[in-house]
């Protein structure tokens, strides 16, 4: 049949490669247009700066002035010492009296009486 023929060859039977190797195309492209997005993005980068970062280059300093004021402000501090002669050794009462030591105070819970009768 000369309708269904492609330069002398039989179209419908290299259909099938022609579909798979256009298919293998589009995932060669998708997987390397990232790569080439990031490294188009470097290379912009080493020869100009957004107005944003120049702003945010300026500001830092003292962003990181003001966060460590504030870091060192609300750190945690010691309010009591744990005497050396204590001997609890349960877990909880270990972990309570951590927290009463550094100012957090915790809530016990109360112990239901158990009806009688």
């Amino acid at each position: 049949s000369t309708q269904s023929t492609w330069g002398g060859l039989d179209f419908m039977k290299i259909f099938p490669v022609v579909q798979w190797l256009v298919k293998k195309v589009y995932e060669v492209r998708e997987e390397t247009s990232e790569l080439i997005r990031l490294f188009t993005e470097s290379q912009f980068a080493k020869k100009f700066s957004h107005p944003e970062d120049i702003t945010f280059r300026e500001k830092l300093p003292q962003a990181k002035e003001y966060y460590g004021n504030v870091n060192d402000h609300y750190k945690p501090r010691r309010r009591f010492k744990r005497s050396a002669n204590e001997n609890n050794t349960d877990e909880s009462s270990l972990v309570t009296n951590t927290l009463l030591e550094y100012g957090h105070h915790t809530k016990k819970k109360k112990k239901k009486k158990k009806k009688l009768g």
